[in-house]
């Protein structure tokens, strides 16, 4: 599994994803191009070349046979921020409404970014086609609300009674529900938290069958 940090290129990287020295060297733009797909990443000016992964989108697969030029790459790059800036701009709206970053971009993909693609994971859609443009068109509130994750409708009065009550009886606060999974990313360790949350929501699926998450609101602007 690749993890953020420094490779060797070729000694370490490849053979970690199975990619073949002859691949590198017959296809190498088309192979950097594609990687981006999964990693973002820069490869270091160093003897021997070296790769800095500086996130991981999802695993790795193996390169199409379907080859590029310049021009093709190019051009398929733009049609992908074009795609994605339609559907992120007519996602939002001039009054405030429950939405992320994440949700854009997993609808995103189940309208066209999988079929037309092969999108599959979140946070690259995210990372460098949905966030620049939410941020660029949108703004967001700074307060955060329960939401049900499955539609992306605000809890109502009584879910969320039932839901802050499942999490005071596992001894975990609704900040640190709201924090938890966040606090993970930026490397904290969270285990005990993890669980004890992990824990609430299986209760709550199970007895309203929702899953509470908490997102900001979003409108055009």
């Amino acid at each position: 599994m690749i993890k953020l940090g420094i490779y060797n290129l070729k000694e370490e990287f490849f053979p970690l994803l199975k990619i073949s020295i002859n691949s590198y060297n017959t296809r190498r733009e088309d192979l950097l191009f594609w990687l981006y797909e999964f990693f973002d990443y820069e490869l270091l000016n160093t003897k021997p070349i070296k790769i800095h992964i500086k996130e991981v989108y999802g695993e790795y697969k193996p390169l199409p046979r379907k080859r590029y030029d310049l021009k093709q790459r190019e051009e398929l790059i733009q049609q992908k921020k074009k795609d994605y800036k339609d559907y992120t701009v007519h996602s939002l709206t001039p009054e405030y409404q429950l939405n992320s970053y994440s949700n854009v971009a997993r609808n995103a993909m189940k309208e066209f970014g999988y079929e037309k693609y092969g999108h599959k994971y979140t946070p690259g859609v995210v990372r460098r086609f949905v966030k620049p443009v939410m941020d660029e068109v949108g703004e967001r509130t700074e307060e955060l609300y329960w939401a049900n994750y499955y539609t992306y409708e605000a809890l109502t009065d009584e879910q969320k009674e039932k839901w802050l009550y499942i999490l005071e009886k596992n001894k975990i606060s609704e900040k640190e529900a709201a924090n938890a999974f966040y606090r993970q990313e930026q490397g904290e360790d969270i285990t005990e938290e993890k669980n004890r949350y992990k824990e609430s929501l299986d209760e709550v699926k199970m007895l309203l069958n929702i899953l509470p998450i908490k997102v900001p609101k979003w409108r055009l602007v």
